[in-house]
């Protein structure tokens, strides 16, 4: 598992193009978080940006060519959009809602693509490790700028919304990703001293912005991630598993309930959750409530991009328009297209990449579980979300693993 990793900036200076879109796509989705509430005019800019860059990636990987005998999960990705076609149909709006899906798919077909040839062209182990190192420079970034603004974080609303157009959540889910990547850099693929020094001296600056961000998401995902580490690695000190889970909710249970303390907040958060329809579990339950009164509804689910239709409206004063979805990825599938589609992607593009995780990487690994998690907890499902490519490139990544039984 120790061995010399190689180089990353090195190996993009040989210009593996392929890689280096891949970084290009990835950042201009944080960036463009960073400029939508900037500079409106720069984001319509870097979006379209975006979806020419995909464009070009989808081009040239085409004209490359991809090898015959790889296993190919193109119809699994198919059979499942299609399922979203008749609720898509008979909804409110269907060209607004095909529309969303042929971008998402569109999105979708480049990950698959991208990945069944990196899969053929570099070792799984040189494509870990890249495809590592190319989110922690980009989730770095929002850290960085955390720092060196120092912007007052949920002071504005019940977003957090900062004057440098990240939200609070953003920073947390950005810092609790950075801290576990930079981890499983230094144990599988260690640098020299300096190097490892200067990633051991940024993991008390991710932490922290962890906790100050009040995000409960992302402390969960911290404490869930190193708690399935600790359990599969070779250390079975169960005392040190059960202090670690224990502390890691113990700080999710504060947070819950008091984060005006750790983040000079005047209101309470479950207040104002309450108030403006935002808390997660009551908002899940009465959104399956009206889905369980209409069974066809529950069976074929009301179409994609329509469930802000059914989302409860907030108290007066909060927000003037329902929310625009109900902060989970999985239950989203499951309520815009039906109980076939959620149980085809959960089967197919959750439980199959997971279970190749836990069966391979989890000794070793213990970032692959953060994306999956925060999606528990917010919509990640489209290019432009913030942890899209995370989750669906660790998604398309461990579809395609060849032969490798460790890293």
């Amino acid at each position: 598992m120790y061995y010399r990793p190689i180089f990353f900036w090195k190996f993009l200076l040989k210009f593996d193009l392929d890689w280096a879109l891949f970084l290009v796509n990835t950042l201009l989705v944080v960036i463009g978080y960073w400029m939508a509430h900037l500079d409106p005019s720069f984001f319509v800019f870097l979006k379209w940006s975006r979806i020419v860059l995909l464009t070009l990636s989808i081009v040239r990987l085409r004209l490359i060519g991809l090898p015959g005998s790889s296993p190919s999960y193109l119809l699994p990705l198919i059979v499942w959009l299609l399922l979203y076609v008749p609720s898509t149909l008979l909804s409110q709006d269907p060209t607004q809602g095909f529309t969303g899906l042929v971008s998402l798919a569109y999105f979708l077909y480049y990950l698959h693509l991208f990945f069944r040839h990196m899969a053929s062209r570099h070792t799984d182990r040189q494509n870990c490790y890249i495809l590592l190192e190319i989110f922690r420079f980009c989730y770095f970034l929002p850290v960085a700028l955390y720092f060196f603004q120092r912007p007052g974080l949920l002071n504005h609303n019940i977003y957090g919304q900062t004057d440098l157009g990240l939200a609070s959540n953003n920073f947390g889910w950005a810092a609790s990703f950075y801290f576990l990547l930079t981890i499983d850099r230094l144990q599988n693929f260690p640098y020299n001293r300096l190097y490892s020094f200067l990633d051991i001296l940024s993991l008390p600056l991710a932490a922290y912005l962890v906790l100050i961000s009040g995000s409960r998401s992302a402390v969960l995902a911290v404490t869930v991630c190193l708690t399935v580490w600790l359990i599969n690695s070779r250390s079975r000190s169960i005392p040190m598993h059960l202090l670690l889970l224990t502390g890691g909710l113990l700080v999710y249970l504060l947070l819950a309930n008091g984060q005006e303390l750790a983040l000079n907040r005047k209101g309470g958060v479950g207040m104002m959750d309450r108030a403006s329809k935002e808390a997660r579990f009551p908002l899940w339950t009465s959104l399956t409530k009206k889905m369980v009164n209409k069974p066809q509804m529950l069976l074929f689910g009301v179409g994609y991009g329509h469930i802000h239709a059914w989302m409860p409206r907030p108290a007066k004063g909060i927000r003037p328009e329902p929310l625009a979805h109900p902060h989970n990825t999985f239950l989203m599938v499951l309520w815009e297209g039906g109980a076939l589609c959620f149980l085809w992607f959960i089967s197919l593009f959750v439980i199959l990449p997971l279970w190749n995780y836990l069966r391979i990487d989890a000794k070793c690994l213990c970032f692959p579980l953060h994306p999956f998690i925060i999606s528990c907890f917010d919509h990640q499902m489209g290019a432009g979300q913030f942890l899209a490519f995370p989750l669906f490139g660790t998604i398309f990544y461990y579809l395609y693993l060849t032969k490798r039984k460790k890293i």
